[in-house]
């Protein structure tokens, strides 16, 4: 239950983990974006800025050069004013225009005919130039100031609503703008309510996250340099910021799913066995084989066991089956030979008894096991007799090629036993075809001994058989009083396994069992 707990809540921890890092990825991208598109917005700002200061200046010198191919009439008469008059009609971005005479306004279209000349000298302040004219900025009257470019005797008013567009419509109303030369020490128009801070920006004083653009004209000593501060994520719509919410909770329960699914994937029984395998987690147990007569111990199975870190116990009639899907009991063969001969070496020095191990029909047809049990034999100081080797499947093999693979084995001196017999793929035809040194008998035919499932006439019919046969003959999962009386009584020469014996023992418990029986046999 709490193994449970806590997988529940390792798996809520990693979904949760997963929508944060999803939405800080996404909440990262989408300022990333929200960046760029500043950029972009700021650099459309900085080109459409220089645009229409190209076009006030393009305005400008067309009227210039209009001026300079009419006839010309006294300055500042009435058909001077007139003919003005009818070039201002034409531009839309030019306010008024004018006649200058020794640096002083004389006349206007706006204004007429001045009775005081306005002067233009711009005391303490350096003539600036563009586009072959004077440029000018002149007080005019009650705080107006105005901006204009004069040509020899004509002034040009460039119109104050050129740029106000953009301070008043809602997409550009944050940005600024100057309009300067290209080497940057010459302002010609402002635009925007924050130029300060750009001027900062330029001058390397502003924030970091304030962005600069410069757009310049080839046509004229002319650059447009934009400026705003970068606007987040969290200044788009709700819609959007919501949209992105969602993808973010969508995208991480995505991410968990797959991590969770592969996870369930690498942490799956076949992958958990084979990792046991690698890492030598898996254990082996030996279960005491004993004469049926005596009680005494004559041998003992090495059975595997596993017990996962997380899931606890699990039974031999699970892995094994997986093993052999996954292709690697040979791998469990060769795991359990070298580790129960490790264990059992010193026993067996001491005390005469047999080793058998299950083997596979992979192993009995490989070319390297044989060798490997030999030279293992070898290492450990055994005698190939005292090792059993049982077959425990043997489902659609063929006879002639088991029998010749055996035969292999034999020779080189290892006993064979036919492990299972009575279960649904065994018959009468094995016993009489293999030359097997053992039958162990299947449990289902033990738990048959002590009950009615078994027809009387059958049973005692089974056992002359058995008993006629020269192989040597193990019940297996004898655990029932009842059934160790019947084979004293009726195949006294039998052996016999199971928990009326003892269960499966690991070494030092086995060392405590044999020890226990040599006491009680002593006199």
């Amino acid at each position: 239950m709490s193994r449970r707990i806590n997988l529940t809540l390792s798996h809520l921890l990693v979904t949760l983990l997963a929508i944060l890092t999803s939405l800080v990825l996404l909440l990262l991208a989408a300022q990333t974006i929200a960046w760029r598109l500043s950029e972009a917005r700021v650099e459309t700002f900085s080109a459409t800025v220089l645009e229409r200061s190209v076009y006030l200046l393009q305005q400008a010198q067309s009227i210039a050069q209009e001026n300079a191919h009419e006839p010309a009439a006294p300055p500042c008469s009435a058909a001077d004013i007139s003919h003005l008059r009818s070039l201002l009609w034409n531009y839309q971005l030019i306010k008024d225009i004018g006649r200058v005479n020794n640096d002083a306004l004389t006349c206007s279209v706006l204004w007429g005919r001045l009775d005081s000349p306005l002067s233009l000298r711009q005391e303490g302040e350096q003539a600036k130039h563009i586009a072959g004219a004077a440029f000018l900025q002149l007080p005019v009257a009650n705080g107006v100031e105005a901006t204009a470019l004069r040509r020899r005797d004509l002034i040009i008013f460039l119109s104050p609503f050129a740029f106000r567009r953009f301070e008043s419509e809602p997409e550009t109303a944050w940005f600024s703008a100057l309009a300067v030369n290209k080497s940057g020490d010459e302002r010609y128009f402002t635009v925007g309510r924050n130029t300060e801070e750009l001027q900062q920006a330029i001058n390397g004083k502003s924030r970091w996250d304030y962005i600069v653009r410069k757009r310049c004209s080839p046509q004229f000593d002319l650059c447009a340099v934009a400026g705003a501060r970068a606007t987040g994520f969290f200044n788009e719509s709700a819609v959007i910021i919501g949209f992105v919410f969602f993808i973010a909770l969508l995208t991480g329960t995505l991410v968990s799913l797959c991590w969770h699914f592969w996870r369930s994937k690498k942490t799956s029984l076949p992958a958990r066995l084979q990792r046991a395998l690698a890492q030598e987690k898996l254990r082996v147990v030996y279960q005491p084989i004993c004469e049926i007569q005596s009680a005494r111990l004559t041998g003992v199975e090495a059975l595997l066991r596993w017990d996962d870190d997380d899931m606890g116990a699990i039974s031999p009639e699970v892995f094994i089956p997986l093993a052999e899907e996954a292709g690697i009991m040979p791998q469990i063969t060769r795991y359990v030979t070298t580790k129960a001969l490790a264990e059992m070496q010193a026993l067996m020095q001491r005390y005469p008894f047999t080793l058998s191990i299950n083997v596979s029909l992979a192993d009995l047809f490989s070319a390297d096991y044989l060798p490997f049990l030999t030279e293992q034999t070898r290492q450990h100081s055994l005698t190939p007799g005292r090792v059993i080797l049982e077959i425990t499947e043997r489902q659609g093999a063929n006879l002639e090629s088991m029998s010749s693979a055996i035969t292999r084995f034999k020779q080189a001196g290892f006993v064979i036993a036919l492990d299972d017999f009575g279960t649904g793929y065994s018959n009468i035809s094995w016993l009489s075809q293999l030359p097997v040194d053992e039958i162990k008998i299947d449990k289902s035919i033990s738990d048959s001994i002590s009950t009615h499932s078994l027809n009387k006439t059958l049973l005692i019919n089974l056992m002359l058989l058995l008993k006629s046969m020269s192989q040597k003959v193990v019940f297996e999962g004898l655990e029932e009083t009842s059934q160790i009386t019947y084979l004293r009584t009726h195949f006294p020469q039998s052996y016999g396994q199971g928990w009326w014996y003892s269960r499966p023992l690991d070494a030092p418990s086995l060392l405590q069992f044999i020890e226990t029986q040599n006491k009680n046999s002593s006199p």
